[in-house]
């Protein structure tokens, strides 16, 4: 990883070291230096960072820069919380201080690979907002910041009276489901194709992408009626094609087919919106595509 590509924020990272001598973890510290725990290359940690840059600097001092592999995983303000959250996942693997005999954030007997793949699936199910590191798009680090920052003045838990105003009008994922027992055309509304198209109701399920999350709510109310309408959204990205394509693969086992061409829609049924957003977000956290969780 290119070390000038490592920013100056707030966020979860993990360390992987390449000396096979054990150093002490408190190397730059003579006061604690001999009784600290010293760590090598089967050593990995993770860690919370208001900086990750400077977080990665106090590990080249203490180790040497060529000893150190340091990896931002995500960026989020809520470091806190998402430390608290890995911490319980990793507990198995973390050694103990050899004096204190209290638990440190540097494991033994699990990879950096592991690691990292815990980490997304634990904060994946997590309420935590935060953004998957790309080193290939640090420059857009800073729209996703002014994203987050979006979603947090808008986010608070959605209801039937509330999602309207609550909704972001932003670009993201969503998913709808409808309160109907009477199934609705859903091209309801377009006398073309409106009694040919596939009908939903509560039975169903829907996922997709939208430019405009706000908007694409308004058509459904426009199509279903706003009282049969529940609209949730998922996820926020700029990335709505990739984010879509990978969550279509995964869900379209659920998928209906219309009527008359056969194809398959993003319409489902025998999955309930919690299945839906637990493979939305188990999906996306595999990926490469920059996200904030709504």
């Amino acid at each position: 990883m290119n070390n000038q590509n490592i920013p100056d924020a707030p966020g979860i990272y993990v360390v992987a070291l390449n000396n096979k001598k054990p150093i002490s973890i408190n190397a730059d510290d003579p006061r604690h230096a001999d009784t600290a725990y010293k760590a090598n290359y089967k050593n990995v940690k993770t860690g919370k960072a208001k900086s990750l840059k400077g977080r990665m600097d106090n590990y080249f001092k203490t180790f040497g820069e060529d000893n150190v592999n340091f990896e931002p995983i995500i960026i989020t303000e809520e470091i806190k919380e998402s430390e608290k959250t890995i911490k319980n996942a990793l507990d198995p693997y973390r050694v103990s201080n050899p004096k204190s005999g209290r638990k440190t954030e540097w494991m033994i007997g699990i990879t950096k690979e592991q690691t990292i793949k815990i980490i997304k699936d634990e904060l994946s199910q997590s309420t935590i907002h935060y953004t998957l590191f790309d080193e290939q798009d640090v420059l857009g680090l800073k729209k996703r910041k002014l994203l987050d920052m979006k979603l947090k003045k808008s986010h608070v838990s959605l209801n039937q009276s509330k999602q309207d105003t609550e909704t972001p009008d932003a670009p993201g994922i969503y998913v709808v489901t409808l309160n109907n027992k009477k199934p609705i055309s859903i091209n309801a509304g377009d006398k073309r194709v409106e009694d040919k198209a596939y009908k939903a109701n509560d039975e169903n399920i829907k996922f997709g992408n939208a430019k405009l999350l706000k908007a694409r709510m308004k058509g459904f109310f426009n199509t279903f009626g706003k009282d049969n309408v529940n609209f949730y959204p998922i996820i926020l990205t700029d990335d709505i094609q990739q984010a879509k394509k990978i969550i279509k693969d995964a869900l379209n086992n659920y998928c209906v087919s219309n009527p008359v061409s056969g194809r398959k829609l993003e319409w489902m049924i025998g999955i309930t919106k919690e299945q839906t957003i637990k493979i939305i977000k188990d999906e996306l956290s595999q990926s490469d595509i920059a996200y904030t969780l709504f």
